[in-house]
């Protein structure tokens, strides 16, 4: 029982419905009873159910409920089902987990704009992620990358900075997190089609 259950959980994981929905249909017991074999299946299902909460972050399915629903007809006329249901739990789950992992990228960034060591690299080092991941993840949630997310909330402050500080540059491109005014300058003209000592003029 206890490999099924895995084998079953792995293949929902894995969003591989059809090959679960076949493999639950072969499952039974040693018995050729046909209760037996659809008792076997309704457990199956719900020791499912319980390894998918034990090892997915954020997948919850009250079991309580599950087992009412299998026993509510035989298992074997259920268990299609019942797979879609724990499949759609499982992208929740991962939705849920993704956005969580998304907000705290932007908690990071928010928290370093000011660090001239903040990069798409040492976001995805510190949360233990790789960039690629980072930039899908962006690129859902905000439309956008991950280094465009950055100097966006850069140039903001740059913004600011310019006009609180009577259009001083160097003091702003500093503030900004830019270790070379030369650089800011580039950006700051290729997002807003002026440079920052021409903007002081247009406020």
């Amino acid at each position: 029982m206890q490999n099924n259950i895995e084998i079953l959980s792995e293949l929902i994981a894995n969003g591989r419905i059809s090959e679960a929905k076949s493999f639950v249909e072969r499952c039974q017991d040693k018995s050729r009873n046909i209760h037996y074999i659809s008792a076997y299946r309704a457990v199956l299902l719900v020791e499912t159910a319980d390894h998918l909460m034990k090892t997915i972050g954020n997948f919850y399915c009250d079991i309580e409920e599950l087992t009412e629903k299998i026993s509510e007809r035989p298992a074997h006329l259920v268990a299609s089902d019942v797979v879609d249901f724990l499949w759609v739990k499982v992208k929740k789950a991962n939705h849920k987990s993704a956005f969580e992992l998304y907000k705290k990228a932007v908690w990071y960034i928010n928290e370093n704009l000011t660090s001239k060591q903040l990069s798409l690299e040492s976001c995805a080092d510190a949360l233990g992620e790789s960039s690629v991941t980072l930039i899908r993840l962006f690129q859902k949630y905000a439309a956008v990358t991950p280094s465009e997310y950055i100097l966006r909330k850069r140039i903001n402050i740059a913004l600011s900075c310019l006009k609180d500080t009577n259009g001083n540059v160097n003091y702003s491109a500093d503030a900004a997190g830019y270790s070379s005014v030369g650089t800011f300058i580039r950006v700051f003209k290729r997002m807003l089609g002026t440079t920052p000592g021409k903007y002081k003029f247009m406020k």
